[in-house]
């Protein structure tokens, strides 16, 4: 019993951690398109340290919305 729990949670972890790097993908992704791939660039290192599923969710959001890089800084840094 202990063991198909244990089997559980790491199948839970890795199905959540495929989630967030499919989520960090195309919020970078996102970003690209909108601006200049040179210009994400020093953000992705902030990006990826983000281990939160539902901010990545949510800076996605933002990143369809904003009209300018700087505005999603100012997002990123609140």
């Amino acid at each position: 019993m202990y063991a198909s729990s244990v089997i559980q949670h790491w199948t839970e972890q890795g199905i959540e951690q495929g989630e967030r790097k499919g989520v960090l993908e195309s919020l970078i992704n996102i970003l690209e398109f909108h601006f200049s791939p040179d210009e994400v660039q020093p953000l992705k290192p902030i990006l990826e340290s983000i281990e939160e599923l539902q901010q990545l969710k949510q800076l996605r959001n933002h990143a369809l919305q904003v009209s300018n890089l700087d505005e999603f800084r100012r997002i990123l840094s609140s």
